[in-house]
């Protein structure tokens, strides 16, 4: 079990704070600890949230470019709770945030060791029920395809960090026999799940109508819908792509690839013809997102009613060149063996514009055109910005340069996690 240090029941002054920082989220006596199944529902990402939790640790230039501006966007609208591992990691407060523009009297600190920044995907996935809040106890593999009882030590650490969240909060959990990341879970908040191919690989050990009956009951749906492979940017761990193009990924989250943007409408990640035959990743998304569009228009919501399919362009790809040093080379080497010290590969971001964050009155949606880059990027840019603006006219669109985190494997969506308001409106409404 993790040790959740140090936060809890006081105030924590640290050296050039703008002021001292309270964490609030201290057990609640007398609350249920113990686990239940049933009456409760994972709500939709667009309804009303208490606050955004935030993973902390991750390299400076993600810093700068990404966290910071996602910080002063995120607390004009909702409550953040930085989650970092040690208080070394901001040993003169966050004061520095301030300079930023960040509203500190929204910012709260979660101490808890081990963690991760890609908090989604170990951390707690928050459940609403008529009783409050309770936390979805899923197992986690950090990624691996294996079961349950072949998981790493680091995996067997991580797996309780939604456990942790849930004792200090003094909620309820909901265990589940599904391994998952909270980047492969895709809510419409009327009863219907999106998941993909990518959740049967986590799982050898149980029969697809298996884990379809556990997802059901522990999310608290009533549909589900399984489409097949993610983007071929997010592959498994590092691998190579295709040809001399290598990356890093999840094997195929949701959030990469295909979102509810309202109770009734799709946004999928798209590939058309003519850009199609330009590269042979382009080939393998437009060959894996036809396909999921198939299933997609075959498909119902949990009334037996079609869904609305909004094809959006993925930006166009982001890559740099790099050379295989003798320190890079034993780990490239196993991906290829006709691979040696001084080739020069190429490393792909997984870049999606579908990789967004919704909460409180703003949207947080990926930019990519910069300077030196193609016409057609800034094109794109400008043309998802205004689709956004149609399906989410009461929010605020804030545009953020994500590649800092993108070339780490993942996206804006990937280092949050929603907590629900308890007093919102029925789900399903925005």
């Amino acid at each position: 079990m993790i040790a959740g240090r140090g936060m809890l029941g006081r105030r924590w002054a640290l050296p050039g704070a703008i002021s001292a920082i309270a964490f609030a989220l201290a057990p609640t006596p007398g609350r249920a600890q113990t686990p239940t199944a049933s009456g409760y529902e994972y709500p939709a990402e667009w309804e009303p949230h208490e606050a955004i939790w935030l993973g902390f640790r991750v390299r400076v230039v993600a810093y700068d470019g990404v966290i910071v501006p996602m910080l002063r966007a995120l607390t004009r609208h909702v409550d953040v709770r930085l989650v970092v591992e040690t208080d070394s990691l901001i040993p003169h407060g966050l004061g520095f945030l301030a300079e930023e523009g960040v509203d500190l009297d929204r910012v709260q600190v979660f101490l808890q060791d081990p963690t991760d920044v890609w908090f989604r995907d170990p951390g707690p996935v928050f459940l609403r029920g008529e009783g409050g809040l309770a936390v979805a106890d899923f197992l986690y593999s950090n990624y691996a395809n294996v079961p349950p009882d072949s998981f790493s030590p680091k995996a067997i650490a991580h797996e309780k960090i939604d456990e942790d969240v849930a004792r200090r909060m003094g909620l309820p959990t909901v265990p589940s026999l599904v391994v998952m990341e909270g980047g492969s879970i895709e809510v419409n908040g009327r009863g219907t799940l999106i998941v993909s191919e990518l959740t049967r690989r986590r799982n050898p050990h149980l029969t697809r109508a298996e884990i379809e009956e556990d997802l059901k009951r522990t999310l608290g749906q009533r549909h589900v819908i399984w489409l097949g492979e993610g983007l071929a940017e997010d592959p498994h761990n590092v691998q190579r792509i295709v040809e001399d193009y290598y990356g890093v990924g999840t094997g195929g989250h949701t959030d990469e690839f295909v979102r509810f943007v309202n109770d009734s409408t799709v946004a999928l990640a798209w590939v058309d013809e003519a850009e199609r035959d330009a590269h042979p990743i382009h080939a393998i998304n437009y060959a894996r997102m036809t396909e999921n569009l198939q299933i997609l228009s075959r498909s119902t919501d949990q009334d037996g009613r079609p869904l609305r399919i909004l094809r959006v362009p993925l930006p166009d790809m982001q890559h740099e060149a790099f050379v295989l040093t003798e320190e890079r080379f034993p780990r490239y080497r196993k991906l290829d063996p006709t691979l040696a010290v001084g080739d020069t590969l190429q490393w792909v971001a997984v870049a999606s514009y579908l990789n967004y964050v919704v909460t409180n009155g703003v949207l947080l949606l990926p930019r990519y055109w910069r300077e030196g880059m193609p016409e057609s990027q800034r094109e794109k840019d400008a043309a998802v910005g205004r689709l956004f603006e149609t399906l989410f006219p009461d929010r605020e669109i804030v545009r953020i340069d994500p590649r800092a985190l993108n070339d780490e494997g993942g996206g804006m969506h990937c280092v949050v996690q929603q907590q629900p308001r308890i007093d919102s409106r029925p789900r399903g409404t925005s």
